[in-house]
This record gives C-alpha cells, sequence and structure tokens, in this order.
C-alpha cells in the first residue's frame, strides 16, 4: 500500500502516518515546499511522480473564528485544495479519502446525523468545509469523505491539552456544558482511516466518531478524573462565551453506517481515558 498523506505534520496526519507506518504501508508526507494543494500544476507534478493508491487528504484551514475574517483563505484550502485533490486522482487511478466535519449541520436535531441528513453551515469555516466535500465527491465519486468531530490528540496544542495545563496549575475551570458532540480522538480515527482504505470500502460519506454523547464539560470531567487532578469545575453556558463564528449547538454524528461495514469506534470515555494515559507516557502529566 502506497499513500500520500496531506497535511502529515498536523493533529490528525501525525497520527495517520504512525498508523499506516504500523501497517507497513508506504509513506508519502510531504510538506508545503514540496506540495501546494491549492496549485493544479503542484498536485499534477506531485502524484504523477508518486502514483500512491491513496491520498488521504488531513490538510486543512481550522481557524474556525478567523475564518469569518478570512473566508478566501479558509475556501483555497478547504474547498478548492479538495477539489484539487480529487481531481488529480482522476489522473493517476488513486482514490482519495477526505477529512470533513460535524460543523457542516446547523445543530437543530436533538438525535444523531446520519450522512443523509439536511446539511446547513452556520460558518465560513463549515462552509468551506461543506463545499471541499462536495467538491470531492463529484468531481471522483469513489472517494470517501470520513466526517469527524471534535479531534484531540497529542500531536500538537488542542483545547483538552490546554484545560489540562490550567487544571495542573490549580485554576478553578468553567466548561461549556450546553454544546454537544462526538469528541473523537485522532489515535481511533486514524485507525479507523487505515480500516476504511484497507477494507476498500466503497466510495461515500461516512461519519467516523468515537461513540457516545458529550459536552465540553463531560471530556473535561473525565479527563480529570484519569488524570487525577482535584480542581474547582463548573458549568457554562455556550452563551458565556461568544465567538465570531457560530457553531452547532448538536452535532452528534451517528457512525452506523461504518458499523454495517464492520468498523466501529471505542466509546469516548474509552478514548479520553487512553488520552490521558497517553499524555502521561510523554510526560506531560506527571507519574
Amino acid at each position: 500500500m502506497e499513500a500520500v498523506v496531506i497535511g502529515a505534520r498536523g493533529l490528525l496526519g501525525q497520527d495517520v502516518v504512525k498508523e499506516g507506518s504500523r501497517r507497513g504501508w508506504s509513506m508519502f508526507t510531504p510538506d508545503r515546499d514540496e506540495l501546494d494543494v491549492t496549485s493544479d500544476k503542484s498536485m499534477t507534478a506531485y502524484f504523477l511522480q508518486t502514483q500512491p493508491d491513496w491520498i488521504i487528504n488531513c490538510a486543512a484551514y481550522v481557524e474556525v473564528d478567523k475564518a469569518e475574517e478570512e473566508r478566501d483563505k479558509a475556501f483555497k484550502l478547504n474547498a478548492y485544495g479538495a477539489f484539487w485533490t480529487a481531481r488529480v486522482s482522476l489522473f493517476t487511478g488513486a482514490r482519495v479519502l477526505h477529512i470533513g466535519t460535524d460543523y457542516v449541520f446547523d445543530g437543530k436535531k436533538s438525535t444523531p446525523y446520519n450522512e443523509d441528513d439536511q446539511t446547513n453551515p452556520l460558518s465560513v469555516y463549515a462552509e468551506s468545509k461543506l463545499h471541499g466535500e462536495q467538491h470531492v465527491m463529484e468531481t471522483n465519486p469513489s472517494s470517501i469523505v470520513a466526517r469527524s468531530a471534535w479531534l484531540y490528540g497529542i500531536g500538537r496544542e488542542n483545547f483538552p491539552s490546554k484545560i489540562l495545563r490550567a487544571a495542573m496549575q490549580g485554576k478553578p475551570l468553567r466548561i461549556v456544558s450546553d454544546r454537544f458532540g462526538s469528541p473523537t480522538y485522532t489515535v481511533d480515527l486514524a485507525y479507523a482511516i487505515a480500516e476504511i482504505i484497507e477494507r476498500e470500502i466503497e466510495g461515500g460519506i461516512y461519519h467516523v466518531v468515537n461513540s457516545g454523547v458529550a459536552s465540553w464539560y463531560d471530556i473535561v470531567k473525565e479527563m480529570l478524573s484519569a488524570a487525577e487532578i482535584d480542581v474547582p469545575l463548573e458549568k457554562a453556558k455556550n452563551s458565556d462565551y461568544p465567538t465570531p463564528a457560530q457553531r452547532p449547538a448538536y452535532s452528534v454524528l451517528s457512525g452506523d453506517k461504518l458499523a454495517s461495514h464492520g468498523i466501529t469506534l471505542p466509546p469516548w470515555q474509552d478514548a479520553v481515558r487512553r488520552y490521558v494515559e497517553e499524555l502521561r507516557s510523554s510526560g506531560f502529566i506527571p507519574g
């Protein structure tokens, strides 16, 4: 198996490379100097040379709030970069696995979203990601769009690690408890991506998340318990922290479609505890 991972140095990309390497894949991990995902010329030259079996697109503009002011930048990478990725696959025979987001939904449901539910993005970031997955599927229907949500891992600083750092300093915490989603550990997502690829699952959109429903308050409470950190923890409302970009209040994703192909991810509680253990092993958490 030969795979190119675009965005290999990102939070998810690092774990995808680790998982692929563990399985004996030949991994190509171009940096921005080697490959410009927004350039047709750069993409064509690179992929005609490498000729991989799969292109795994983990690259994304992820500054959700900043995207409200940087619409062109968000669309250039999230929408048009996705288009060029799918387009070049037509010439090389590679299949594409593109990472999508739960933010394509407006959060008005009260039960988990499935792949056929109506999308309605609330922000520029979400709109750019929706255009990206539409470009991918329209350009090359054999592609996989793996929608995931609330990603965390040890590859780089993220919300959970920032919260744990504050907790280790003894700071009291107020965490939003009225916004719900599907927190997903990048290690588990990378495993599922590899399974999708090796099983050669048919093209389409799939929700790929750890199972269960959680608020950020729930996640932090579980992390503090696993890390054995005792600090004051209070519930807050989403409205207490207004942001330039609107987020869906409920964006839980159903993994039933992927489960029908024999691939399921562990419950989010189990994932959070393994994440804490990984942080402890890395020295981030003492002991």
